[in-house]
C-alpha cells in the first residue's frame, strides 16, 4: 500500500478556497495573515519543498482574496461587467 501523498502541490485550490468562513471578510483576514505569515521568507535559502509551500500560501491566499473581493463587489454594485 502506497501512502497517501499530501503535500501542498497535490491539493486542488479550489478545494482550498471552498474551505471558507463565514464571511468574505473574514475569508480575506486569513489569507491576509496567511500572507503575512509568509511575508518575507525567502524561498532561495529553504528547501525545494518549503518553497513550494511558501509560494502555493501565496497563490492560494491571493485566490481567496480575489474570490472574496468579487463576491463583495458583486453583492454592493450587482454583477456589472468588469472593467479591467
Amino acid at each position: 500500500m502506497e501512502p497517501k501523498n499530501t503535500e501542498p502541490n497535490n491539493m486542488d485550490p479550489e478545494e482550498f478556497i471552498e474551505m471558507g468562513y463565514d464571511t468574505p471578510h473574514e475569508d480575506i483576514a486569513a489569507a491576509f495573515n496567511a500572507l503575512g505569515a509568509v511575508d518575507g521568507i525567502d524561498t532561495a535559502v529553504q528547501s525545494k519543498q518549503d518553497g513550494i509551500r511558501i509560494n502555493q500560501v501565496r497563490r492560494w491566499a491571493l485566490r481567496v482574496i480575489h474570490s472574496s473581493m468579487k463576491e463583495i463587489y458583486d453583492a454592493r454594485f450587482g454583477k456589472e461587467e468588469e472593467e479591467d
